[in-house]
Parts: structure tokens; sequence; C-alpha cells
């Protein structure tokens, strides 16, 4: 963005951002994100393919990646190439594509979301500067209604998401039974419930090295690490254990401690991911 307002006119300000951005950014990954990892490092950053020959031949294949570009493109007719805005995307789109992790690649998640407000402004900047606007935009409000159906906010989707969901009503009447400032290991999905008000770790992830007092799973959730069967077999090993069932609702168990942890291993219970 700097380099983009130095090169507009305004050198000054555009190379000071440009050293700002720069300088915040090494901040934020190196001294940031560590601080906060356990094991004091940037765990993300093992996540780029590791040779040079890899990240210059890589970032256009496979075809995913082409898809995505032509999915970012496509709505303004791919008529945002033409603005220098457009190159604002590119430190993005090239971390993604070298990464070693396919699902950075599509757009089956959230990862483009901070593009498209570039593609746009990038659009703008070109019609601003077109005789005529009138093809454009047609065409990009066509691709806009063609692609809609595809879209989560589709009519159908829309009705869904706001229709009353009896289940997750009767989950967060199960969370709201686990008292505030507490310690609790929960599964991926019900985390976000809990960690304005309670000490939250994440269930299966070798991080607790004490016995929470509550664990709340949900047995059907498709988030990491560990997969139905072990969630389930976990829950049974902690209910043999130190820990007793006060709840349920559907697919999702409330445990409380009952106990003092002696010769019993937590890590094993609610918190490795060995034996996976």
């Amino acid at each position: 963005m700097g380099l983009l307002v130095a090169w507009r006119g305004a050198r000054r300000l555009g190379l000071v951002t440009a050293a700002a951005g720069l300088l915040a950014s090494a901040v934020q990954m190196l001294v940031i994100i560590p601080a906060f990892n356990v094991n004091g490092h940037n765990a993300y950053a093992s996540r780029v393919a590791g040779s040079p020959v890899q990240q210059f031949l890589g970032p256009l294949t496979p075809d995913t990646k082409l898809v995505t570009l032509a999915a970012l493109l496509i709505p303004t007719a791919f008529l945002a190439v033409r603005s220098p805005v457009a190159l604002l995307m590119v430190p993005t789109l090239i971390w993604r594509f070298i990464s070693l992790r396919s699902f950075y690649w599509g757009t089956s998640y959230h990862y483009s979301a901070v593009l498209m407000p570039i593609v746009w402004v990038a659009f703008v900047d070109v019609l601003r500067r077109l005789n005529r606007t009138v093809l454009p935009l047609t065409a990009s409000a066509l691709v806009t209604v063609l692609l809609l159906g595809q879209h989560p906010f589709a009519p159908e989707q829309l009705q869904l998401l706001l229709k009353p969901d009896n289940a997750a009503h009767a989950t967060r009447a199960l969370l709201d039974r686990i008292p505030a400032g507490t310690t609790v290991s929960a599964s991926n999905g019900l985390v976000p419930h809990l960690t304005g008000r309670d000490d939250v770790s994440l269930f299966g992830f070798p991080r607790n090295i004490s016995c929470p007092e509550y664990t709340v799973v949900d047995v059907n959730g498709s988030e990491n690490p560990l997969n139905r069967a072990t969630k389930i077999a976990r829950l049974k090993l902690a209910q043999t254990t130190i820990y007793r069932k006060i709840a349920e609702e559907g697919s999702v168990t409330l445990l409380h401690r009952v106990a003092e942890p002696v010769g019993v291993s937590c890590r094993l219970l609610v918190g490795s991911v060995t034996g996976q």
C-alpha cells in the first residue's frame, strides 16, 4: 500500500507507510505470534513450501489456484487487473499459493475475504477512467447473479441460517451450566462460546497441563484434531476416572471433574492426540 501511495505521487507518505508496514509485519510474525505460542515460535511459518524451486514453480499449480484467481476477478469482468490497486492482492495470493496446506488454495474457506475489497476498489479505479461503463457494469451484475446461487447467503441457504435451531438453543443452555471463571476443555466448535468468560483449552490438543474443571464435547462436530470415534472413547475413559457426566444434549456431552487427579494423566484424557 505504501509503495502504491508513493507511486501515485505522495512519495514521503508512501515510503513511511511502507516502512511502518514492514516493521509492523516483522513484529507480528517474529515477536507477537511466537509470544502467544506455548512453544515460542510461529507455527504457521512451516506451512510454506520448502525449496526455492518449489516456491518459484509451484504457485499456479494445481488448477485449483487458477480457479481461485478466476473467481476473484470474474465479478469485475477481469477489469480489476487494469488497476495498480490490484497489486495489493499479490502478497496474500503468494503466501496462499506457495503454502503446503491445500485448503489455502481454493475458495471453500474465508481466505479470499480480505482480497475482495481490494478487487472492488481496483474495479472502481478502472471504471472512473473509462468513457463507457454500461457494458462492464452489466457483465459484473450478470456474473454476480449467476454466482449468487452458489453462495452461502443464497436465498435457500439464508432461510436455513435464519430458521430457529432448537439444537443450538439446547447446546447454549447446556453451556450456560458451566460457571464463569472456571477451566474448561471444549471441542473446537464450542470454544468461541466460552472464551469470553472461562479459561478454555481445546479438547484433543497436547497443551493441557492440569485437568480442567469441566469438559464439553460435541462428538458429531467435524472439527480437528480428533475424529468422532476418538472423542467418544476419550469421553468414556474420562468418566471411568475423575469425571462425571452431568448433562447431555444431542451430540454434546458435559463432564464435571469430581475427583482430584491421582495417578491419572489428564493429557491422555482431554489433552493428548496420541492414539488418535
